[in-house]
């Protein structure tokens, strides 16, 4: 749309994001918010001239704004184009991890949110795998001071440790009262879709120092949907690294681990796990924490993410070692009881699958054979859904043509006209 096109009121309430008054900007941009989503038919105003950028810098404005601003980048960074001209602003990845890892900060979760979008276009995650940022990070304490910022020390922290940490220590607004970073989840997931991001999560730099991937695991049967689905895409992603799949499973219930080694099963296979009641030579087969579980146990109500969990298991498949290791520890009965309670077709197609290569026949000519496993989503196809303000799922923006002009300079009005335009918006 040419600017003609768009209501003269709406490109009036732009000019007024550059006022000097933080009463003009905030009352603007609170106008302009419903806007920024992605059912209005005026948002492509925002990609003209450098409205993008200028709600950026608000998001360092006073909160009442800064939430606003906030609020309408995550709307509008459903679109790539806007995504990539947020992240070639000088410091904005920087000054947005801050916010995050700030316990006092009150608008931690929509940062959160934010990076969860920004993230999805890859020369954003490449940028936050090689950011640093000037913090001190105190691992040796676990309550809220453990990460503070810190103005006058210059130790560069990893960006993704400082992340991971808060992930792990703000779960329940542990941390910070006012945020839960479950949307963090979805960051590493992104981030996770890129060769880099994998190595990172299965890094083992000591042979002490457990990779990345182990802090996350934990959090498969979370209360929270968004932090379970995070997880479990960082994970299927993990699980695309062939050469890492001999740490991802060990090859027994009792086998002592190995440096380096993160043992996948448990997690991904309690979700799967009802309430149902196994025989005893079954139930010594299964891994501990699957065993003897309460009568009210539930499997994972969402069908997307239990797609995910099997999946995973199917990508653990390609090699034999693994698919051996599978079998002794009883991966077939618990997929078998899943089976039957399954209501899901998308969910029940790979379920057979992972039956078929556990059941297969093996023998020397299978030693060192991989098999050729297709998942129904592959690596780059999860990075698909964003969110909007509200946290609720969007669809990827379809790209808009913008022609970008230096923006006209600001309405200049007096104070009689400023109080006038207050009343009347």
């Amino acid at each position: 749309m040419s600017a003609s096109q768009y209501d003269p009121a709406l490109l009036e309430l732009l000019g007024f994001l550059s006022s000097d008054r933080p009463e003009i900007r905030r009352i603007a941009l609170a106008n302009l918010l419903p806007y920024t989503a992605s059912s209005s038919p005026e948002r492509g105003v925002f990609q003209r001239d450098n409205y993008v950028e200028q709600i950026a810098t608000m998001c360092a404005d006073i909160e009442l704004i800064a939430h606003d601003a906030l609020s309408a980048l995550i709307n509008l960074t459903n679109s790539g184009v806007v995504a990539a001209r947020i992240a070639k602003i000088e410091g904005f990845l920087t000054g947005l991890v801050r916010m995050i890892v700030d316990d006092k900060a009150l608008l931690s979760d929509l940062a959160a949110m934010l990076l969860s979008n920004l993230t999805k276009v890859e020369s954003v995650s490449i940028q936050l795998l090689n950011l640093k940022v000037a913090f001190v990070l105190d691992t040796s304490s676990a309550d809220a001071e453990a990460v503070k910022v810190d103005k006058t020390e210059k130790d560069d922290v990893v960006a993704l440790d400082l992340l991971l940490e808060i992930f792990l220590k703000g779960e329940g607004k542990k941390y910070n009262p006012n945020a839960n970073y479950d949307f963090l989840a979805s960051v590493f997931a992104n981030v996770s879709t890129l060769p880099a991001g994998r190595s990172y999560l299965l890094a083992t730099p000591h042979p002490d120092v457990e990779p990345p991937l182990v802090k996350l695991i934990s959090f498969t049967e979370h209360p929270s949907t968004i932090r379970r689905g995070g997880v479990a895409s960082s994970i299927k992603n993990a699980a695309f690294e062939k050469s890492a799949h001999t740490r991802l499973v060990a090859p027994t219930n009792g086998a002592a681990p190995t440096p380096g080694s993160i043992d996948l099963l448990p997690q991904m296979l309690l979700p799967l796990c009802g309430n149902e009641e196994f025989d005893i030579d079954v139930l010594d087969e299964l891994p501990e924490e699957l065993q003897l579980l309460p009568p009210d146990k539930k499997r994972e109500p969402d069908s997307a993410i239990r797609m995910i969990l099997v999946e995973t298991l199917v990508l653990l498949c390609t090699t034999r070692a693994c698919r051996d290791a599978m079998r002794v520890r009883g991966v077939y009965q618990v997929i078998r009881e899943a089976h039957l309670a399954e209501t899901v077709n998308k969910v029940t197609e790979p379920m057979v699958r992972l039956v078929d290569l556990l059941k297969r026949e093996e023998g020397p000519d299978t030693a060192i054979e991989e098999v050729d496993v297709s998942p129904s989503s592959n690596v780059s196809e999860q990075n698909t859904v964003f969110v909007d303000a509200s946290g609720k799922e969007t669809k990827a923006a379809a790209p808009e043509p913008v022609s970008y002009t230096r923006p006209p300079p600001p309405p200049q009005v007096d104070s009689e006209d400023e109080e006038e335009m207050l009343i009347e918006v």
